[in-house]
C-alpha cells in the first residue's frame, strides 16, 4: 500500500516530525563535545524530555523536585520515574539529594554536567529557531505560535494531562 499524503493535513505533521529530528540533530552536534553528543545520542526521548524536566522544575525550586513530582510531569508511574532517574544518576545528569526540608526525603537535580549540556542545548535551540523564522513577519510567528499552542493542548487535553510544562 502507497500512502501518498501529498497535499493533505498529514503532510504537515509528517514534515513536522522531521523537522524535529532534523533539529535535535543539529543541536546535539554543533552545541556540544563529542562526548557530549555519544552521551545525549545515548538517552531515549523520555530520558532527554526528563533532563529538561527537571532543569525547568528546579528553576523555582533549586533545593530540587520529588520523584512524585517529576513522575507526575512526565506522566509516567513513581516506579518507572526512580528506575528513569537511576540512569541518568549513573549517567551523572541527575543527582539525588537530601532535602534540606525532610532529613528523609530525597530530591532530584541536575547535575553540573546535565546542566552544560542542557545550556549548551538550550543556546543553540534559541540561536536555531531564530534563524529559521528570522524571514516570517510578526503576524506569521504569531500565527505559528497559535497553532502549535492549539495542537499541543488539544493533544494533552485529550490524554486528560492536566499537569504540563507550558499550562
Amino acid at each position: 500500500m502507497n500512502c501518498n499524503f501529498e497535499n493533505t493535513e498529514v503532510e504537515p505533521f509528517l514534515k513536522m516530525s522531521f523537522i524535529i529530528d532534523k533539529l535535535r540533530q543539529m543541536i546535539h552536534t554543533s552545541s556540544l563535545s563529542q562526548a557530549q553528543v555519544a552521551l545525549m545520542d545515548s538517552l531515549s526521548k523520555r530520558q532527554e524530555k526528563s533532563l529538561f524536566v527537571v532543569s525547568r522544575l528546579t528553576v523555582t525550586k533549586p533545593e530540587g523536585i520529588t520523584l512524585t513530582e517529576l513522575a507526575e510531569r512526565l506522566h509516567m508511574t513513581v516506579p518507572a520515574t526512580s528506575v528513569l532517574v537511576e540512569s541518568m544518576v549513573r549517567k551523572q545528569l541527575l543527582l539525588r539529594v537530601t532535602s534540606s526540608k525532610d532529613r528523609r526525603a530525597v530530591c532530584i537535580k541536575i547535575s553540573p554536567l546535565g546542566e552544560e549540556i542542557h545550556h549548551n542545548c538550550c543556546t543553540k535551540i534559541e540561536h536555531i529557531t531564530n534563524s529559521l523564522v528570522q524571514d516570517l513577519d510578526s503576524a506569521q510567528k504569531q500565527a505559528f505560535r497559535d497553532v502549535i499552542r492549539h495542537l499541543y493542548n488539544k493533544l494533552f487535553e485529550e490524554e486528560n494531562l492536566s499537569r504540563t510544562l507550558f499550562k
